[in-house]
């Protein structure tokens, strides 16, 4: 999709998408020149669970899970599944979002 179409899908997304909206962007090439953008909400439960499930097993695996059950639009997902350097890329910003934030616990 052009900048134009991605800037166009995202403002729509943000209207009807209630909560954050993450923007991953990777390249699918060695040269760097195709980037490519993907939109993501936080992943559910349900992602959560069946992508760290499928992780322990194939990590690649887990990859997809996790992007599949995040993706709310962007460029077509499966460009960045048929390249692993861009799936890998995609994996390290996932871990970004999908982290546990911490809190504090205290005796009162």
């Amino acid at each position: 999709k052009t900048k134009k179409e991605l800037t166009a899908e995202l403002k729509a997304l943000k209207e009807s998408n209630p909560g954050q909206i993450f923007k991953l962007t990777t390249y699918i090439d060695e040269d760097e020149k195709k980037e490519r953008t993907l939109f993501l909400k936080k992943p559910s439960r349900l992602t959560r669970t069946a992508g760290e499930k499928q992780a322990q097993a194939n990590t690649w695996k887990g990859l997809e899970v996790f992007l599949r059950g995040m993706y709310i639009g962007g460029d077509d997902l499966e460009e960045i599944f048929k390249n692993d350097d861009a799936l890998m890329t995609a994996g390290e910003q996932l871990a970004e979002i999908i982290k546990v934030k911490s809190g504090n616990v205290e005796r009162v």
